[in-house]
């Protein structure tokens, strides 16, 4: 179990202090860089896909380092490398402020000519600026009152209403003095009409159709570099991943941060005919701070073994029911890891002081290719705070519930589809589940990178099918959603 230098909080932060004085004495080379300071974490995420700034998981771990089964024996490989000495880490502050001009210019690089519109209660409504309208009607772009200034773009997303594509005209209503054979042929008894598409009708299914005009993958970068580019931003400083298929383009952009791969990502969903259907990303820029110090090998694979104990995110646990039984479960088997590589990565971490840190770390890469990221920095300057999870009931929904079907039930279900279908597009899976628990809503993978799932015919008035993509393409690693399929 890894053992923190300091017990105190007090003794940390005074220590660290010192250490601080100690490197400015000596002449560090931190070149500009603002001094280090102890960074109390509350909150960290892994190095995956920190999707448009919200964190994949309050846990330490994902595919690039998830335990599985028992989780790891770590062994050094023959010719593993020399630690990397990059120890510059980036703060973005508690909050940022932006103005409306980068909100313009940001929203008319997204095509939309809309006047941005300032919240003027940050403190109550997550947002900071919202351009374009919040129905759903037309595309719109949402900037968050977060530290990293996370926006979003959102398509058209409303849902036609009853009658559209039709008439678009409402049926008059029924004279009951009137005749029956005077009514329209829509109001006569149902035996009167032509049942020739009866359900005894039954037509062969036929696959869908993909969507026209999706683009290539090579199509996907160059439109995704044309947006980067007309936001004012440098494609130099950006690594872009591209996954496509007949049905969906998507690109992922990875900002570089002195040559390491920032965990936060921006994002760009191509659908029909090229639309942008969906991107995030930031507008803040991070503080560049350091030098930090940084922990040996040794240290660094104490940290790895320790992980997934609850290094870094400590939860208190309700106490064991007396009822069950004390036989010992077997201890379950770990499997090999042997160390071959580590370069130089960052590390996402939420201060106590609301702060976002993005610190130095190291990656790992294991004989089998897998991942496996820790923090780097000494316990002097990484000062981890207890997380405590207490098991409380969710709020029944605000509603008078008559039974399945019910208005209150559909009305429900309507609200959460079209707030789901604006809102988590785009978030990784994870995180949209904390936000969808929040509103007492659940989330169900229906389609995965294409594939339908085996789904129970179960009625969940609160329930959300949604489909998603995997950053391999084949099921594993850090998910995200591209689509709302439908509720229930």
């Amino acid at each position: 179990m890894l053992v923190f230098r300091f017990t105190s909080p007090v003794l940390a932060v005074a220590t660290a202090s010192a250490l601080i004085f100690s490197l400015a004495a000596c002449g560090s080379d931190s070149d500009g860089l603002a001094a280090p300071v102890p960074v109390r974490v509350t909150q960290v995420a892994a190095a995956g896909s920190l999707a448009a700034g919200v964190p994949e998981s309050d846990a330490m771990f994902t595919d690039r380092g998830m335990w599985w089964f028992g989780g790891y024996e770590y062994q050094v490989g023959e010719g593993l490398n020399a630690l990397p000495a990059d120890s510059t880490g980036y703060r973005f502050a508690p909050t940022s402020e932006v103005s409306e001009t980068t909100v313009r210019n940001l929203a008319v690089a997204l095509g939309i000519s809309d006047a941005p519109v300032q919240n003027p209660n940050p403190q109550i409504y997550d947002h900071a600026w919202t351009v374009g309208p919040t129905d759903g009607s037309a595309p719109s772009l949402t900037v968050i009152n977060d530290p990293q200034a996370t926006w979003y773009y959102s398509g058209a997303w409303a849902m036609d209403s009853i009658g559209a594509g039709t008439s678009g005209s409402i049926s008059e209503p029924r004279d009951p003095d009137q005749p029956a054979s005077d009514q329209p042929a829509s109001d006569q008894p149902a035996s009167d009409q032509d049942d020739s598409d009866g359900p005894d009708q039954i037509s062969e299914w036929e696959p869908p159709t993909p969507p026209e005009g999706i683009l290539t993958a090579s199509e996907a970068r160059e439109e995704a570099s044309r947006l980067l580019t007309a936001m004012g931003q440098d494609l130099a400083n950006f690594e872009l991943e591209v996954w496509a298929d007949e049905w969906y383009a998507s690109v992922t952009v990875w900002p570089q941060l002195g040559g390491r791969r920032s965990p936060m990502t921006w994002n760009f969903g191509f659908g029909e005919q090229g639309a942008l259907q969906w991107a995030g990303g930031f507008l803040a820029d991070p503080v560049a701070t350091g030098p930090f110090p940084l922990v040996g090998l040794d240290e660094a694979l104490a940290r790895l073994i320790d992980q997934h104990t609850g290094w870094g995110a400590a939860v208190a646990l309700p106490a064991p029911d007396d009822t069950v039984s004390n036989e010992e479960m077997p201890e379950p088997e770990k499997e090999l890891a042997i160390l071959v590589q580590v370069e130089a990565d960052l590390w996402w971490a939420m201060d106590a002081d609301g702060s976002v840190w993005l610190l130095p770390a190291y990656r790992f890469i294991d004989s089998e290719g897998r991942e496996h990221m820790v923090a780097a920095v000494t316990d002097e300057f990484l000062i981890i705070e207890p997380q405590v999870a207490i098991a409380e009931p969710l709020p029944a929904p605000d509603i008078s519930v008559v039974g399945p079907g019910s208005q209150e039930e559909a009305e429900v279900m309507e609200e959460l589809f079209n707030w789901a279908s604006k809102e988590l597009v785009g978030l990784e899976l994870q995180a949209a589940t904390d936000i969808a628990i929040s509103r007492d809503a659940i989330l169900r993978v229906a389609r995965r990178d294409g594939e339908d799932q085996m789904l129970t015919m179960d009625y969940v008035f609160n329930r959300i099918n949604i489909a998603t993509e995997t950053q391999t393409g084949d099921g594993s690693g850090p998910e995200r959603i591209v689509e709302i399929l439908f509720p229930g």
